[in-house]
């Protein structure tokens, strides 16, 4: 049912580096190693439906380092309801950025002008800045304008595949407009990421509430299960 109104999940795994002083300690936090994998399961929970969640395992699988328009990227093959998405992911000297994203269906990368930062330096208590957020309301794909914020560093995790004990976590938070059919409507998107040294995105939670369409607010959760290099 709405698989169908969700398509591919375009969450920011909801899933890079100056030469010496912090390159290595971001890429911890992300790491960009060919054949690492994650896996997930995702859950998804709409005001309007009255039976159980949405529920579905995701993929993540680092591929081999290319080039793309003259820059070396790692390629992140996501699969995801019967999908198969590549996000183009670069260190860059401020952050690891996506630059480039093919979903299904698509011949060639289209291009994140500007990039679609996942994580930014300095890794400190307060820095933030702009990404986006993919939302897939009414069959669409509509791009909102985030803040991304570290509010937390050096705490404990727990998921399905562990107890991971130096993790950052993020606080999201964003409004915008999308098109239904009946015309344009106001959408808020809030949550939080996880992300722990060593092993990368753990866990995200986030919320779309379109506040003149309750019925449409929908709960993610996206948790970590498995991982190996």
């Amino acid at each position: 049912m709405y698989a169908r109104y969700l398509r591919f999940m375009g969450i920011g795994f909801g899933l890079i580096a100056a030469c010496c002083e912090y390159g290595n300690d971001l890429e911890r936090y992300y790491p960009l190693d060919a054949g690492f994998m994650w896996s997930y399961s995702l859950i998804i929970r709409r005001a309007a439906d009255s039976g159980d969640p949405i529920k579905a395992a995701s993929t993540v699988t680092n591929l081999p380092t290319r080039t793309l328009n003259g820059r070396a990227v790692t390629p992140q093959e996501t699969r995801q309801f019967d999908q198969i998405q590549l996000r183009f992911i670069s260190e860059e000297v401020d952050g690891i950025a996506e630059i480039a994203l093919q979903s299904a269906g698509q011949n060639v990368p289209q291009p994140k002008n500007p990039p679609n930062y996942v994580l930014k330096r300095p890794l400190k208590q307060g820095n933030e800045w702009s990404s986006t957020w993919q939302s897939n309301q009414f069959g669409a794909v509509n791009m909102i304008p985030i803040n991304k914020r570290i509010e937390e560093l050096h705490r404990a995790r727990t998921s399905a595949a562990g107890r991971f004990a130096d993790c950052l976590r993020l606080q999201i938070s964003g409004r915008g407009a999308i098109a239904t059919p009946n015309g344009l409507t106001a959408i808020k998107v809030a949550g939080e990421e996880w992300y722990c040294a060593d092993i990368g995105f753990v866990e995200g939670v986030f919320r779309e509430e379109l506040p003149d369409l309750p019925a449409n607010t929908n709960v993610i959760s996206i948790k970590l299960t498995d991982h190996r290099r």
